[in-house]
Protein backbone atom coordinates (compact mmCIF):
# COMPACT_ATOMS: atom_id res chain seq x y z
CA UNK A 1 0.00 0.00 0.00
CA UNK A 2 1.38 3.43 -1.05
CA UNK A 3 0.34 6.92 -0.02
CA UNK A 4 0.60 10.17 -2.05
CA UNK A 5 1.78 13.05 0.06
CA UNK A 6 0.74 15.49 -2.70
CA UNK A 7 -2.96 14.67 -3.02
CA UNK A 8 -3.55 12.15 -0.26
CA UNK A 9 -4.43 9.32 -2.64
CA UNK A 10 -3.86 5.71 -1.54
CA UNK A 11 -3.24 2.81 -3.97
CA UNK A 12 -1.75 -0.66 -4.09
CA UNK A 13 -0.42 -1.18 -7.66
CA UNK A 14 2.61 0.82 -8.92
CA UNK A 15 5.03 3.31 -7.38
CA UNK A 16 3.49 6.52 -8.78
CA UNK A 17 0.16 8.10 -7.86
CA UNK A 18 -2.42 7.23 -10.51
CA UNK A 19 -4.05 10.62 -9.98
CA UNK A 20 -1.16 13.17 -9.90
CA UNK A 21 1.88 11.04 -10.84
CA UNK A 22 3.82 11.80 -7.64
CA UNK A 23 6.06 9.06 -6.23
CA UNK A 24 4.15 7.46 -3.46
CA UNK A 25 5.37 6.58 0.00
CA UNK A 26 5.01 3.01 1.13
CA UNK A 27 2.69 2.58 4.14
CA UNK A 28 2.79 -0.39 6.52
CA UNK A 29 -0.63 -2.11 6.86
CA UNK A 30 -2.49 -1.33 10.23
CA UNK A 31 -4.86 -3.67 11.97
CA UNK A 32 -8.50 -2.64 11.78
CA UNK A 33 -9.68 -0.47 14.71
CA UNK A 34 -12.25 -2.23 16.80
CA UNK A 35 -15.41 -0.45 18.16
CA UNK A 36 -15.91 0.03 21.98
CA UNK A 37 -19.72 0.24 21.67
CA UNK A 38 -20.50 -3.35 22.81
CA UNK A 39 -18.44 -2.92 25.96
CA UNK A 40 -20.19 0.36 26.79
CA UNK A 41 -23.57 -1.32 26.39
CA UNK A 42 -22.51 -4.20 28.60
CA UNK A 43 -21.23 -1.76 31.24
CA UNK A 44 -24.43 0.32 31.20
CA UNK A 45 -26.61 -2.78 31.41
CA UNK A 46 -24.54 -4.13 34.29
CA UNK A 47 -24.81 -0.86 36.22
CA UNK A 48 -28.58 -0.76 35.65
CA UNK A 49 -28.96 -4.34 36.83
CA UNK A 50 -26.97 -3.58 39.97
CA UNK A 51 -29.04 -0.43 40.64
CA UNK A 52 -32.28 -2.35 40.20
CA UNK A 53 -30.99 -5.06 42.50
CA UNK A 54 -30.07 -2.54 45.19
CA UNK A 55 -33.42 -0.75 44.73
CA UNK A 56 -35.27 -4.04 45.08
CA UNK A 57 -33.36 -4.93 48.22
CA UNK A 58 -34.02 -1.44 49.70
CA UNK A 59 -37.72 -1.64 48.79
CA UNK A 60 -37.94 -5.09 50.36
CA UNK A 61 -36.41 -3.72 53.55
CA UNK A 62 -38.94 -0.84 53.59
CA UNK A 63 -41.88 -3.16 52.93
CA UNK A 64 -40.81 -5.52 55.69
CA UNK A 65 -40.34 -2.59 58.07
CA UNK A 66 -43.79 -1.19 57.17
CA UNK A 67 -45.42 -4.61 57.57
CA UNK A 68 -43.76 -5.01 60.94
CA UNK A 69 -45.01 -1.55 62.00
CA UNK A 70 -48.50 -2.26 60.62
CA UNK A 71 -48.61 -5.62 62.37
CA UNK A 72 -47.75 -3.97 65.67
CA UNK A 73 -50.35 -1.25 65.08
CA UNK A 74 -53.04 -3.76 64.17
CA UNK A 75 -52.48 -5.61 67.41
CA UNK A 76 -54.11 -2.54 69.01
CA UNK A 77 -56.06 -1.04 66.12
CA UNK A 78 -56.71 -3.28 63.08
CA UNK A 79 -57.37 -1.77 59.65
CA UNK A 80 -56.29 1.74 60.63
CA UNK A 81 -55.41 2.95 57.14
CA UNK A 82 -58.86 3.08 55.59
CA UNK A 83 -62.40 1.97 56.21
CA UNK A 84 -63.59 -0.82 53.90
CA UNK A 85 -67.01 0.42 52.85
CA UNK A 86 -68.46 -2.70 51.21
CA UNK A 87 -66.28 -5.53 52.47
CA UNK A 88 -68.10 -7.76 54.93
CA UNK A 89 -64.71 -9.19 55.89
CA UNK A 90 -63.48 -5.72 56.82
CA UNK A 91 -66.56 -4.98 58.89
CA UNK A 92 -66.20 -8.38 60.52
CA UNK A 93 -62.69 -7.41 61.56
CA UNK A 94 -64.04 -4.28 63.24
CA UNK A 95 -66.65 -6.30 65.10
CA UNK A 96 -64.12 -9.00 65.97
CA UNK A 97 -61.73 -6.57 67.59
CA UNK A 98 -64.36 -4.08 68.75
CA UNK A 99 -62.37 -1.12 67.41
CA UNK A 100 -63.61 1.25 64.70
CA UNK A 101 -61.57 4.02 63.00
CA UNK A 102 -62.94 7.46 62.12
CA UNK A 103 -65.73 7.32 59.56
CA UNK A 104 -69.48 6.93 59.05
CA UNK A 105 -71.22 3.75 60.21
CA UNK A 106 -74.73 2.37 59.69
CA UNK A 107 -75.97 0.92 62.97
CA UNK A 108 -77.17 -2.63 62.46
CA UNK A 109 -75.09 -3.05 59.30
CA UNK A 110 -71.58 -1.73 59.90
CA UNK A 111 -71.76 -1.77 63.68
CA UNK A 112 -74.09 -3.53 66.15
CA UNK A 113 -76.45 -1.43 68.30
CA UNK A 114 -75.29 -0.72 71.83
CA UNK A 115 -73.18 1.59 73.96
CA UNK A 116 -69.66 2.53 72.81
CA UNK A 117 -66.80 4.75 73.96
CA UNK A 118 -64.97 7.22 71.71
CA UNK A 119 -61.39 8.12 72.61
CA UNK A 120 -59.66 11.10 71.03
CA UNK A 121 -56.59 10.44 68.87
CA UNK A 122 -55.50 14.11 69.03
CA UNK A 123 -55.10 14.46 72.77
CA UNK A 124 -51.30 14.18 72.68
CA UNK A 125 -50.76 16.46 69.67
CA UNK A 126 -50.82 19.77 71.52
CA UNK A 127 -54.58 20.32 71.58
CA UNK A 128 -57.24 19.45 74.11
CA UNK A 129 -58.37 16.23 72.49
CA UNK A 130 -61.49 17.75 70.89
CA UNK A 131 -63.29 15.76 68.19
CA UNK A 132 -66.71 15.99 66.45
CA UNK A 133 -69.47 13.39 66.86
CA UNK A 134 -72.74 13.38 64.88
CA UNK A 135 -75.71 11.02 65.08
CA UNK A 136 -78.42 10.78 62.39
CA UNK A 137 -81.73 8.96 62.30
CA UNK A 138 -80.91 7.60 58.81
CA UNK A 139 -78.34 7.85 56.01
CA UNK A 140 -76.97 11.44 56.04
CA UNK A 141 -76.32 11.25 52.29
CA UNK A 142 -80.09 11.44 51.80
CA UNK A 143 -82.82 13.20 53.76
CA UNK A 144 -81.89 12.55 57.36
CA UNK A 145 -82.48 14.27 60.68
CA UNK A 146 -79.38 15.07 62.68
CA UNK A 147 -80.20 13.93 66.19
CA UNK A 148 -77.21 15.79 67.59
CA UNK A 149 -73.72 17.07 66.86
CA UNK A 150 -71.27 17.72 69.67
CA UNK A 151 -67.59 18.56 70.05
CA UNK A 152 -66.40 16.05 72.60
CA UNK A 153 -63.19 16.27 74.59
CA UNK A 154 -60.90 13.31 75.36
CA UNK A 155 -63.66 10.70 75.66
CA UNK A 156 -67.33 10.44 74.75
CA UNK A 157 -70.06 7.83 75.16
CA UNK A 158 -72.63 7.04 72.46
CA UNK A 159 -75.70 4.82 72.62
CA UNK A 160 -76.56 3.53 69.15
CA UNK A 161 -79.90 2.20 67.94
CA UNK A 162 -80.82 0.17 64.86
CA UNK A 163 -81.04 2.26 61.67
CA UNK A 164 -79.09 5.24 62.97
CA UNK A 165 -75.89 6.54 61.37
CA UNK A 166 -72.88 7.59 63.41
CA UNK A 167 -70.14 9.88 62.08
CA UNK A 168 -66.98 10.83 63.95
CA UNK A 169 -63.41 11.87 63.21
CA UNK A 170 -60.10 12.40 65.05
CA UNK A 171 -61.08 9.59 67.39
CA UNK A 172 -61.42 5.82 67.74
CA UNK A 173 -64.61 3.97 68.71
CA UNK A 174 -64.27 1.10 71.19
CA UNK A 175 -66.72 -1.59 72.21
CA UNK A 176 -66.43 -1.59 76.04
CA UNK A 177 -67.63 -5.20 76.14
CA UNK A 178 -64.37 -6.21 74.41
CA UNK A 179 -62.00 -3.66 75.91
CA UNK A 180 -61.33 -2.58 79.46
CA UNK A 181 -61.05 1.20 79.09
CA UNK A 182 -59.71 3.30 81.95
CA UNK A 183 -61.87 6.41 82.36
CA UNK A 184 -61.20 8.69 85.33
CA UNK A 185 -63.49 11.72 85.81
CA UNK A 186 -61.25 12.96 88.64
CA UNK A 187 -58.22 13.50 86.41
CA UNK A 188 -59.48 14.21 82.90
CA UNK A 189 -62.31 15.98 81.10
CA UNK A 190 -64.71 13.96 78.96
CA UNK A 191 -68.02 12.11 79.28
CA UNK A 192 -68.71 9.64 82.08
CA UNK A 193 -71.63 7.51 83.20
CA UNK A 194 -72.89 7.91 86.76
CA UNK A 195 -73.01 4.55 88.49
CA UNK A 196 -70.25 3.11 86.29
CA UNK A 197 -67.38 5.60 86.21
CA UNK A 198 -68.52 7.66 89.20
CA UNK A 199 -70.91 7.16 92.10
CA UNK A 200 -74.05 9.32 92.46
CA UNK A 201 -73.60 12.31 94.74
CA UNK A 202 -72.41 15.91 94.95
CA UNK A 203 -69.07 16.92 93.44
CA UNK A 204 -67.10 20.09 92.73
CA UNK A 205 -65.76 21.12 89.34
CA UNK A 206 -61.99 21.56 89.16
CA UNK A 207 -60.31 23.48 86.32
CA UNK A 208 -57.47 21.98 84.29
CA UNK A 209 -55.29 25.11 84.46
CA UNK A 210 -55.84 26.00 80.80
CA UNK A 211 -57.53 29.32 81.62
CA UNK A 212 -60.71 28.31 79.78
CA UNK A 213 -64.08 28.39 81.48
CA UNK A 214 -65.18 25.09 82.98
CA UNK A 215 -68.02 23.68 80.88
CA UNK A 216 -70.29 20.81 81.83
CA UNK A 217 -73.53 19.17 80.73
CA UNK A 218 -75.55 16.54 82.58
CA UNK A 219 -77.58 14.25 80.32
CA UNK A 220 -80.51 12.20 81.53
CA UNK A 221 -80.40 10.17 78.31
CA UNK A 222 -78.10 9.89 75.27
CA UNK A 223 -80.23 7.48 73.22
CA UNK A 224 -81.33 9.40 70.12
CA UNK A 225 -81.78 13.06 70.97
CA UNK A 226 -79.70 14.19 73.93
CA UNK A 227 -81.83 14.91 77.00
CA UNK A 228 -80.08 17.71 78.90
CA UNK A 229 -80.94 17.95 82.58
CA UNK A 230 -78.43 20.65 83.50
CA UNK A 231 -75.56 22.55 81.87
CA UNK A 232 -73.34 25.47 82.65
CA UNK A 233 -70.06 27.34 82.24
CA UNK A 234 -68.04 28.43 85.25
CA UNK A 235 -64.93 30.61 85.30
CA UNK A 236 -61.87 28.67 86.33
CA UNK A 237 -61.10 30.76 89.41
CA UNK A 238 -64.53 30.05 90.93
CA UNK A 239 -66.09 26.85 92.25
CA UNK A 240 -69.31 25.06 91.46
CA UNK A 241 -71.06 22.06 92.94
CA UNK A 242 -73.14 19.63 90.89
CA UNK A 243 -75.46 16.82 91.90
CA UNK A 244 -75.27 13.60 89.88
CA UNK A 245 -77.91 10.86 89.84
CA UNK A 246 -77.62 7.20 88.87
CA UNK A 247 -77.62 6.42 85.12
CA UNK A 248 -77.01 10.05 84.16
CA UNK A 249 -74.07 11.12 82.02
CA UNK A 250 -71.81 14.09 82.66
CA UNK A 251 -69.71 15.67 79.90
CA UNK A 252 -66.96 18.10 80.93
CA UNK A 253 -64.58 20.39 79.06
CA UNK A 254 -61.46 22.00 80.56
CA UNK A 255 -62.28 20.54 83.96
CA UNK A 256 -62.72 17.37 85.95
CA UNK A 257 -64.48 16.41 89.17
CA UNK A 258 -63.26 16.74 92.73
CA UNK A 259 -64.48 15.10 95.93
CA UNK A 260 -63.19 18.08 97.92
CA UNK A 261 -66.28 20.16 98.73
CA UNK A 262 -65.62 23.61 100.27
CA UNK A 263 -68.12 24.79 102.89
CA UNK A 264 -69.23 27.71 100.72
CA UNK A 265 -69.51 25.61 97.53
CA UNK A 266 -72.47 26.96 95.49
CA UNK A 267 -74.79 24.19 94.29
CA UNK A 268 -77.69 24.70 91.89
CA UNK A 269 -81.08 24.94 93.57
CA UNK A 270 -82.91 24.14 90.33
CA UNK A 271 -85.24 21.18 90.95
CA UNK A 272 -84.18 17.91 89.34
CA UNK A 273 -86.82 16.41 87.06
CA UNK A 274 -86.85 13.39 84.78
CA UNK A 275 -86.36 15.07 81.42
CA UNK A 276 -86.94 11.73 79.65
CA UNK A 277 -90.55 11.60 80.88
CA UNK A 278 -93.53 11.94 78.58
CA UNK A 279 -94.52 15.55 77.93
CA UNK A 280 -91.00 17.01 78.19
CA UNK A 281 -89.38 18.37 75.02
CA UNK A 282 -85.69 19.31 74.70
CA UNK A 283 -84.51 22.67 73.37
CA UNK A 284 -85.47 23.32 69.77
CA UNK A 285 -88.31 24.74 67.64
CA UNK A 286 -91.79 23.19 67.79
CA UNK A 287 -94.94 23.75 65.73
CA UNK A 288 -97.98 23.88 68.01
CA UNK A 289 -100.61 21.49 66.72
CA UNK A 290 -98.06 19.41 64.81
CA UNK A 291 -95.02 18.74 66.99
CA UNK A 292 -96.73 19.44 70.31
CA UNK A 293 -100.41 19.84 71.27
CA UNK A 294 -101.88 23.23 72.20
CA UNK A 295 -102.24 23.88 75.91
CA UNK A 296 -100.51 25.05 79.07
CA UNK A 297 -96.75 24.59 79.40
CA UNK A 298 -93.79 25.77 81.39
CA UNK A 299 -90.36 26.34 79.87
CA UNK A 300 -87.69 25.32 82.37
CA UNK A 301 -84.00 26.22 82.39
CA UNK A 302 -81.41 23.47 82.17
CA UNK A 303 -78.60 25.93 82.86
CA UNK A 304 -77.31 26.07 86.42
CA UNK A 305 -75.28 29.22 85.85
CA UNK A 306 -76.01 32.81 84.80
CA UNK A 307 -78.95 32.83 87.23
CA UNK A 308 -80.44 29.69 85.68
CA UNK A 309 -81.77 31.60 82.68
CA UNK A 310 -83.36 30.20 79.53
CA UNK A 311 -84.40 31.89 76.29
CA UNK A 312 -87.96 31.61 74.95
CA UNK A 313 -89.52 32.89 71.72
CA UNK A 314 -93.18 32.31 70.78
CA UNK A 315 -93.97 33.12 67.14
CA UNK A 316 -97.53 33.68 65.86
CA UNK A 317 -96.90 31.67 62.66
CA UNK A 318 -94.36 29.75 60.59
CA UNK A 319 -92.60 32.92 59.37
CA UNK A 320 -90.54 32.86 62.59
CA UNK A 321 -90.15 36.63 62.48
CA UNK A 322 -88.60 37.90 65.72
CA UNK A 323 -90.31 41.29 65.33
CA UNK A 324 -93.74 39.60 65.46
CA UNK A 325 -92.92 37.41 68.46
CA UNK A 326 -95.66 37.03 71.07
CA UNK A 327 -93.05 36.37 73.77
CA UNK A 328 -89.30 36.81 73.50
CA UNK A 329 -86.50 37.07 76.02
CA UNK A 330 -84.30 35.60 78.73
CA UNK A 331 -86.18 34.27 81.75
CA UNK A 332 -85.07 33.02 85.15
CA UNK A 333 -85.68 29.40 86.18
CA UNK A 334 -88.95 28.92 84.27
CA UNK A 335 -91.84 30.65 82.54
CA UNK A 336 -95.51 29.67 82.27
CA UNK A 337 -96.92 29.64 78.73
CA UNK A 338 -100.22 29.08 76.97
CA UNK A 339 -99.65 27.88 73.40
CA UNK A 340 -102.25 28.00 70.62
CA UNK A 341 -102.67 26.08 67.38
CA UNK A 342 -100.45 27.44 64.59
CA UNK A 343 -97.91 29.10 66.86
CA UNK A 344 -94.24 28.14 66.97
CA UNK A 345 -92.08 28.07 70.07
CA UNK A 346 -88.29 28.07 70.30
CA UNK A 347 -86.48 27.04 73.48
CA UNK A 348 -82.79 27.63 74.18
CA UNK A 349 -80.94 26.40 77.29
CA UNK A 350 -84.06 24.73 78.59
CA UNK A 351 -86.82 22.15 78.22
CA UNK A 352 -90.50 22.62 77.41
CA UNK A 353 -92.85 20.80 79.79
CA UNK A 354 -96.54 19.99 79.28
CA UNK A 355 -98.38 21.00 82.47
CA UNK A 356 -101.05 18.36 81.84
CA UNK A 357 -98.35 15.66 82.20
CA UNK A 358 -95.60 17.25 84.30
CA UNK A 359 -96.10 18.82 87.70
CA UNK A 360 -94.42 22.18 88.24
CA UNK A 361 -91.43 21.42 90.52
CA UNK A 362 -90.71 25.00 91.58
CA UNK A 363 -91.57 26.74 94.84
CA UNK A 364 -92.20 30.53 94.93
CA UNK A 365 -90.73 30.60 98.44
CA UNK A 366 -87.44 29.14 97.17
CA UNK A 367 -87.10 29.82 93.46
CA UNK A 368 -87.64 32.66 91.06
CA UNK A 369 -89.85 32.18 88.02
CA UNK A 370 -93.50 32.69 87.06
CA UNK A 371 -96.38 31.48 89.24
CA UNK A 372 -100.18 31.49 89.00
CA UNK A 373 -101.85 32.90 92.12
CA UNK A 374 -104.52 30.52 93.34
CA UNK A 375 -102.72 27.47 91.90
CA UNK A 376 -99.07 27.70 92.93
CA UNK A 377 -99.58 30.02 95.90
CA UNK A 378 -102.56 31.52 97.69
CA UNK A 379 -103.74 35.09 97.27
CA UNK A 380 -102.41 37.41 99.95
CA UNK A 381 -99.61 39.76 100.96
CA UNK A 382 -95.98 38.60 100.72
CA UNK A 383 -92.48 39.94 101.25
CA UNK A 384 -90.07 40.04 98.30
CA UNK A 385 -86.67 38.63 99.32
CA UNK A 386 -83.78 39.60 96.97
CA UNK A 387 -81.24 36.87 96.13
CA UNK A 388 -78.74 39.09 94.30
CA UNK A 389 -77.03 41.79 96.34
CA UNK A 390 -75.50 43.45 93.29
CA UNK A 391 -78.57 43.86 91.07
CA UNK A 392 -81.40 43.49 93.57
CA UNK A 393 -84.83 41.96 93.06
CA UNK A 394 -87.35 42.43 90.27
CA UNK A 395 -90.96 41.40 90.80
CA UNK A 396 -93.73 41.85 88.21
CA UNK A 397 -97.43 41.00 88.28
CA UNK A 398 -99.48 40.30 85.13
CA UNK A 399 -103.14 39.65 84.42
CA UNK A 400 -102.37 37.29 81.52
CA UNK A 401 -99.97 34.36 81.23
CA UNK A 402 -98.52 35.49 77.89
CA UNK A 403 -98.04 39.10 78.93
CA UNK A 404 -94.64 40.68 78.30
CA UNK A 405 -92.81 43.62 79.84
CA UNK A 406 -93.33 45.57 76.61
CA UNK A 407 -97.12 45.19 76.94
CA UNK A 408 -98.06 47.49 79.82
CA UNK A 409 -101.83 46.89 79.52
CA UNK A 410 -101.76 43.58 81.42
CA UNK A 411 -98.93 44.54 83.81
CA UNK A 412 -100.32 45.65 87.16
CA UNK A 413 -97.19 45.88 89.29
CA UNK A 414 -93.41 45.97 89.03
CA UNK A 415 -90.83 46.41 91.78
CA UNK A 416 -87.05 46.82 91.57
CA UNK A 417 -84.36 46.81 94.21
CA UNK A 418 -84.52 45.87 97.87
CA UNK A 419 -86.98 44.03 100.06
CA UNK A 420 -90.60 45.04 99.47
CA UNK A 421 -94.13 43.78 100.12
CA UNK A 422 -96.68 42.77 97.50
CA UNK A 423 -100.38 41.87 97.55
CA UNK A 424 -101.47 39.21 95.06
CA UNK A 425 -104.98 38.38 93.86
CA UNK A 426 -106.26 35.07 92.55
CA UNK A 427 -105.80 34.65 88.81
CA UNK A 428 -102.79 36.95 88.62
CA UNK A 429 -99.35 35.82 87.46
CA UNK A 430 -96.30 36.86 89.47
CA UNK A 431 -92.85 36.80 87.88
CA UNK A 432 -89.90 36.71 90.29
CA UNK A 433 -86.37 37.46 89.09
CA UNK A 434 -83.38 37.46 91.48
CA UNK A 435 -85.80 36.97 94.35
CA UNK A 436 -88.38 34.73 96.01
CA UNK A 437 -91.35 35.32 98.30
CA UNK A 438 -91.73 34.98 102.03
Amino acid sequence: MRYCQQCGMQWSDGEFCPYCGTLGTEVSPQPAKKSNTPWIIVLVVSVCVLMLAFAGIFALILVNAFRSYQQKAEEVFPNTQSRIEESSAGIADYEKYGIYPSGTYAVGKDIPPGEYVLLSDTELTGGYGDFPVSLYDSNPEYEATQLYMVWAQNCHIVELQEGQYLHFSHSVLYDPKKHEITMDPFSKSGMYRVGEHIEPGTYALQGDGSGHGMQYTIYASIAGELKVRESGTVTENTSRGIVLQADEYIAMKFCCLSRDLPEDLPVSTTPIIDVTADGIYPEGIYAVGEDIPPGRYFAMSNSSTVDDHLYVIVYPDASLNDDDAVIRGWMEHFRLLELEEGQYIEIMKGNLCDLSKVELPFDPFVHGGMYLVGEHLEAGTYTIIPTDEQYGAMCSVFNHVNCTFADQTDMVYVSFGDTDTITLEEGQYVYLERCHLE
